[in-house]
């Protein structure tokens, strides 16, 4: 399942491909009101954003081949909960950056995401501030739209 690895060699925003620029990709599942805020906030920072309401949808995307860069899950989904959807996730082989989002409290959401395999934990809402450095990391030619010259 190569192409649901997620893993783009550090390539993202302005990463050349022949003539054209790539942007980062992001993957989210929350549920919809807060997938939408979600999906806004990176949309603002220039990222292809797409969303899943649950986990299923998500496997299935990238058994069908879809490849992202970052992958942003709600610990509360239907069906399987993000931390089983993040170990499932890297089961799967994707290496992509995966960040648990939760209203648990701090410790407990953080240590449970971090044990099932992903990269970060931040309380719900997630900040431009808190994933502007984390853009970064994937892409270190990554700027945030207010900062490009």
């Amino acid at each position: 399942m190569e192409g649901a690895t997620g893993n783009n060699g550090g390539k993202g925003e302005h990463s050349k491909q022949g003539d054209s620029v790539r942007k980062l990709t992001a993957l989210v599942m929350d549920d919809p009101i807060c997938q939408r805020v979600e999906r806004a906030l990176l949309m603002s920072l220039d990222v292809e954003a797409h969303g899943v309401d649950n986990a299923h949808d998500a496997f299935k995307l990238l058994s069908e081949g879809r490849s992202f860069d970052l992958i942003i899950l709600c610990s509360i989904l239907p069906g399987i909960n993000g931390f089983m959807a993040t170990r499932m996730l890297r089961a799967m082989g994707v290496q992509c950056k995966i960040l648990g989002l939760c209203g648990l409290t701090v410790e407990q959401g953080r240590q449970a995401f971090l044990d099932a395999g992903a990269d970060g934990y931040y309380e719900k809402p997630i900040k431009a501030a808190q994933l502007i450095p984390i853009l970064k990391e994937i892409d270190p030619n990554y700027q945030p739209p207010n900062s490009r010259a």
